[in-house]
């Protein structure tokens, strides 16, 4: 399994490190976030990731699934190039760019 971190930055930021791949995310990845108050924000910053597949983009949707249903928003910044080429590719890309 790759190296994957998911850590808080601060209260309302969380950073991704390492590999975001079928080989490195789990269970535990899908349930990383951390609990944000219904109205709330948060942000996930993706500047260190250094490798992306489609688990990748099914995670942040997977993410963004899950911010809904507690009524917060979910923002992205620093997404790879290689996420964001899988995202247009799939169709999901205006999905991403609107949690920018």
């Amino acid at each position: 399994m790759s190296n994957l971190t998911i850590r808080p930055l601060d209260h309302d930021c969380i950073a991704v490190i390492g590999d975001l791949t079928s080989a490195s995310i789990d269970k535990q990845s899908v349930h990383a976030l951390p609990r944000t108050k219904a109205g709330g924000q948060l942000t996930v910053d993706l500047g260190q990731v250094s490798a992306a597949d489609s688990a990748a983009l099914a995670l942040l949707i997977e993410w963004l699934k899950i911010a809904r249903n507690r009524k917060f928003r979910l923002l992205f910044r620093n997404i790879p190039e290689q996420l964001q080429a899988l995202a247009r590719a799939s169709g999901f890309a205006d999905l991403l760019r609107q949690s920018q």
